[in-house]
């Protein structure tokens, strides 16, 4: 009971504006649900670890009760996520003979590496009541969290002056604020954060070359759904292996990853074809566009020849009408030519911003970028 009452799991809080007073309803249904929710566990079923963790909680009695002292602790924690819920406060809320305690012997436990990851294990785990160890190779602590500084002199005014100078080598940005429990340490240590505008922000490929927007976007929106994805398929559906295999991180990606490639390349070979499509009706106005072209210069030179052409003696009125007949009816060809000729130039700069637009938005093939930021 001790290490069932003593566990706390980290949510995010403040994100949803009326969810803090739903936690705060006690021993309400719906606060119950809702921090379950925010702490990304079922309401009413044990998540794989919880069962591989207490296995006793087969029996559906004793699920039933796991189930409720658990929400009622992650509601507790979720009302005041700065106080830590200790087993005294819980025990308060608890009603006989739940109230009553249980000691287990102390355990030693060894955390290999102090990067963030590690810290926190190790301090939740001195939370709890054992003898921790943390282990780190190098000569300082935070692993892929490190800051360089510099410091630069100045001369302002005849007085030197000794500037500090900041820049993160590791990781420096929270990806994705909702229910992400770094936002909850940082209410918790009341850190102010700074916005990262990406209009603003460039972003550099491994060789040193910026990627232009539209692209980065695409890269920040396709790595968030990973997360989401992998997220949901680890903490909702309880899937953690694949062919009997279990599944990192990476390995959901590569998934993932190959699902998306697939996907593109279907997109690549529609966009291929529409795009082949237009060309070909391109090609088919303008070489319209040349006939009439060389239509019209011929009906031109009869027409000038014909108003060239002067009468001698032996034109009677009937040659001349036919004459007047003959121009009439040229000159009504040239005009019909030189409509239809402006007309395939309207549908030929229509088909030329039809390429431009598909141009635009061909898809892009940002799988690879993905990849080499993940190797």
């Amino acid at each position: 009971m001790e290490r069932l009452l003593t566990t706390n799991i980290p949510s995010s809080t403040g994100i949803f504006g009326c969810c803090t007073d739903i936690s705060q309803w006690e021993d309400d249904d719906i606060s119950l649900r809702v921090a379950a929710s925010r702490s990304f566990l079922s309401y009413d079923q044990p998540s794989v670890l919880e069962m591989i963790a207490f296995p006793e909680i087969c029996d559906c009695h004793t699920k039933d009760l796991f189930l409720y002292l658990r929400n009622k602790m992650l509601q507790m924690w979720h009302c005041y996520p700065q106080t830590e819920v200790t087993l005294k406060n819980v025990l308060e809320e608890l009603s006989s003979p739940y109230d009553e305690p249980l000691n287990y012997p102390s355990r030693r436990v060894i955390v290999i590496g102090a990067g963030i990851a590690g810290i926190t294990a190790a301090q939740q785990l001195k939370n709890l009541g054992l003898d921790v160890l943390l282990l780190e190779a190098r000569p300082r602590i935070g692993g892929r969290v490190s800051t360089f500084m510099k410091s630069l002199n100045t001369i302002s005014s005849n007085h030197s002056n000794e500037e500090q100078i900041f820049a993160e080598l590791g990781a420096s940005s929270i990806y994705g604020a909702l229910s992400n429990p770094l936002m909850t340490v940082i209410k918790q240590f009341e850190i102010q954060c700074n916005p990262v505008l990406l209009d603003s922000c460039a972003l550099y490929n491994s060789s040193g070359t910026a990627v232009e927007l539209s692209c980065a976007r695409l890269i920040e929106r396709l790595f968030h759904n990973f997360i989401y994805a992998s997220s949901y398929l680890s903490n909702t559906k309880n899937i953690f292996e694949a062919k009997g295999q279990m599944l990192s991180l990476k390995d959901a990606f590569d998934i993932m990853l190959k699902e998306e490639e697939y996907i593109l390349q279907a997109r690549r070979i529609s966009f291929l074809q529409s795009y082949h499509n237009i060309l070909k009706k391109l090609q088919i106005v303008q070489d319209s566009m040349v006939i009439i072209k060389n239509e019209i210069q011929c009906m031109s030179q009869t027409y000038k020849h014909s108003k060239e052409m002067t009468g001698g003696t032996d034109w009677n009125e009937e040659k001349i009408v036919k004459k007047d007949i003959a121009e009439k009816c040229i000159r009504k060809d040239i005009d019909d030519a030189i409509n239809s000729y402006e007309s395939l130039q309207m549908r030929r700069e229509t088909l030329r911003q039809a390429i431009e637009k598909f141009k635009r938005d061909k898809p892009r093939y940002v799988v690879h970028l993905i990849r080499r930021a993940m190797v």
